[in-house]
């Protein structure tokens, strides 16, 4: 892929580009990019799935000392 080598992050720091170039860097990257993305599914999904039912008042408190 050549987003991992023409990269202005790799182009502005030399070691960054070393570190770019290992395939166990490029591997966990993407993999914590994955479970992100399905985190962020799983969170989208669950508030359109949620409803627009009717808020329900709390129940009022009794804040007198005890």
């Amino acid at each position: 892929m050549q987003l991992w080598h023409r990269n202005a992050f790799a182009a502005s720091m030399p070691w960054l580009a070393g570190l770019m170039a290992n395939s166990f860097v490029r591997g966990g990257v993407t993999g914590f990019g994955l479970v992100t993305l399905g985190a962020g599914i799983r969170d989208l999904t669950s508030i359109f799935l949620a409803g627009h039912g009717e808020v329900t008042p709390a129940a009022p408190h009794d804040d007198r000392p005890l």
